[in-house]
C-alpha cells in the first residue's frame, strides 16, 4: 500500500480586519505552527473582507484556530 501524501485543508474566513493586521491559523499541525504563533499560517486577503489560505498535512487529525495579528508583533 503506498504512503499517503497527505490531505489538503483550505481555510476561509470573513473578517474586516484594520490596516496592518492579517488573520492567522494556528494549530497542532507542524504547518501550523505546532501551537507557536510566531510560525502559524498567514492567510491571504483575497477581496473585501474575506480572507484564505491551505495547506497539505499528513496528520490524521489536527486542532486550530483563528487569530488577527501582525508578523511583527509575533516575532
Amino acid at each position: 500500500m503506498a504512503k499517503s501524501k497527505g490531505v489538503s485543508l483550505s481555510f476561509r474566513i470573513r473578517y474586516r480586519a484594520h490596516w496592518g493586521q492579517s488573520i492567522f491559523v494556528c494549530g497542532s499541525s507542524r504547518k501550523l505552527g505546532a501551537g507557536g504563533e510566531n510560525k502559524a499560517l498567514e492567510l491571504k486577503s483575497i477581496g473585501e473582507d474575506l480572507w484564505e489560505g491551505s495547506i497539505i498535512i499528513e496528520e490524521d487529525h489536527v486542532f486550530y484556530k483563528y487569530y488577527v495579528g501582525s508578523r511583527e508583533n509575533m516575532e
